[in-house]
């Protein structure tokens, strides 16, 4: 697939997590659902199209006969490169085969904060479906880009452009070395996957120091990561996320100063229409661009966490709270499955402090930039 983004009209969908008849909603307001021929705008898929939600097969077959139409585009997010590499992680259970049961229930099962939440997900039943899904994802881009604007699912980043053709090869040869590197320090003695693993409890200050240097290194010195999963910094101290300590938190990396204005739009950073939220976009409004110097605009309106509402039974309640949202482009508003329309909010420019990210996202402008930047629709 090309790096290059279709000219026209877009709308720019957020990452679906196998929540099929919400993205089928989706499509049918957009007037984009294949029932109904040729779309009127093409369709952009930030990644992230699997996990979690009950049908990711049902969804991948869905968008790649839409790709495959030329009426849709996607670029890769962290969860359909952990499939591809081979990462067995909560919730993909539905590729991979592996099963656990609640009751005579087969049921994907997710630790969070103690709890247990359940993944009850269609499966896929031959080799051949998953030889034609993995073929599908390698031919994904890690970005894509137009002159108006950039896409990525969770950051963009001067140290990889768009150039998505040899992902793999980038991203591994990276971790080869830092791992040499960290090793050589004598600061790495465990296989790479047990970073975190092998912690039976919360880790002492002087694990927790190690392990910090370690996690800062694989994330934020790889640029395939980067591009997948953002910049991330230190933790004040070890928090029990996800099912286990962790000592490294998402950065604000749309904070960072550049040169570069084109608006970018990124999956990943789960957010909520009601706002609140207690990740890094906790303290941008719901329908709100940020941004220090370019636009920034997260689309990730939590369709996935639809999985905690159902409960381990799968009823769903009267109304979900998470959504799934499409950005419409150049019109910068936005539409939801639930039908929900509104109009996006542009950013105040120039009023972040810089985060020293200037060598990988470039350098601060001279002044403040207008919305939209110059030459952006």
């Amino acid at each position: 697939m090309s790096n290059v983004l279709p000219d026209g009209p877009l709308a720019l969908i957020g990452d679906v997590h196998g929540e099929r008849v919400a993205l089928e909603a989706l499509l049918r307001r957009l007037h984009c659902h294949p029932e109904q021929g040729a779309p009127e705008r093409s369709l952009v898929f930030l990644g992230d199209l699997v996990d979690r939600g009950p049908d990711s097969p049902g969804v991948v077959r869905l968008v790649s006969q839409l790709v495959a139409q030329g009426s849709a585009f996607c670029v890769l997010g962290n969860h359909e490169v952990n499939i591809l590499r081979g990462h067995h992680k909560p919730g993909n259970q539905w590729f991979f085969g592996d099963q656990w049961r609640i009751g005579d229930t087969e049921i994907d099962t997710f630790s969070l904060h103690g709890q247990l939440h359940p993944f009850a997900s269609n499966r896929l039943e031959t080799d051949a479906e998953r030889t034609e899904m993995l073929r599908f994802f390698e031919g994904l881009p890690l970005a894509m880009e137009r002159a108006d604007l950039r896409i990525v699912h969770a950051c963009w980043h001067d140290g990889l452009g768009t150039d998505g053709t040899h992902w793999r090869t980038v991203g591994e040869r990276a971790e080869t070395q830092i791992a040499a590197r960290l090793r050589q320090r004598g600061l790495l003695t465990r296989e790479k996957t047990n970073r975190y693993d092998h912690l039976t409890g919360k880790p002492s200050r002087e694990e927790a120091t190690r392990l910090v240097e370690v996690e800062l290194a694989f994330q934020n010195e790889n640029p395939v990561k980067v591009a997948i999963s953002g910049f991330e910094e230190a933790f004040d101290e070890p928090r029990w996320l996800g099912g286990k300590w962790r000592v490294l938190g998402r950065e604000k990396w749309w904070e960072s100063p550049s040169d570069d204005l084109r608006p970018v739009v990124v999956g990943h950073y789960w957010r909520t229409r009601a706002g609140g939220d207690t990740g890094p976009w906790g303290e941008v409004p719901p329908y709100q661009w940020a941004g220090g110097q370019r636009p920034v605009f997260c689309l990730d309106y939590s369709v996935g966490r639809r999985y905690r509402e159902r409960g381990v039974n799968g009823s769903a309640p009267a109304q979900f709270e998470g959504a799934l949202g499409a950005l419409l482009w150049p019109e910068k508003t936005l539409v939801f499955d639930d039908g929900l329309e509104v109009a996006t909010v542009p950013p105040v420019i120039g009023a972040a402090a810089p985060r020293g990210r200037g060598v990988v996202c470039g350098h601060r402008a001279e002044s403040p930039a207008p919305w939209p930047p110059s030459g952006v629709p």
